[in-house]
């Protein structure tokens, strides 16, 4: 997991005009990341947190939570989004379980929209990655 992490702060470039602050911020930015995507692969088998409820366990409020992930460049629905990928394509992978329960266990509502946000993800339907793997 750490290096996922590591593979997506690497994209996100500091934009500030006080360099001499950049490590620091960037070391608060990798903290804040990887205790966020904790939370949600730890809390995913009671259902995602909302932003609230992580917050609250981060000892933040909620409205400081989204301000670090924006400095970031992230959101919190870009990181929730990140981590059902990231699950779809293990349980896919492992064929753990049929579509239909991967949807439900992702928290998606029926197995026709986990279908178009896994092809909006990867561009092609979980069947056919499935062909393919």
């Amino acid at each position: 997991m750490a290096h996922d992490l590591k593979l997506h702060w690497t994209k996100t470039k500091l934009d500030t005009q006080f360099v001499s602050f950049a490590p620091v911020l960037e070391q608060e930015q990798q903290h804040t990341l990887s205790r966020v995507f904790f939370y949600l692969s730890e809390y995913k088998k009671n259902g995602f947190p909302t932003m609230e409820q992580l917050a609250d366990w981060m000892c933040m409020s909620p409205r400081t939570l989204q301000r670090r992930l924006q400095d970031a460049g992230y959101t919190y629905r870009m990181l929730l989004q990140e981590i059902k990928l990231k699950m779809a394509l293990e349980m896919l992978e492992t064929r753990r379980c049929g579509l239909s329960e991967l949807a439900e266990t992702l928290g998606f509502s029926d197995q026709g929209s986990f279908s178009r946000s896994f092809r909006k993800w990867t561009g092609q339907a979980p069947s056919r990655y499935l062909q393919a793997s």
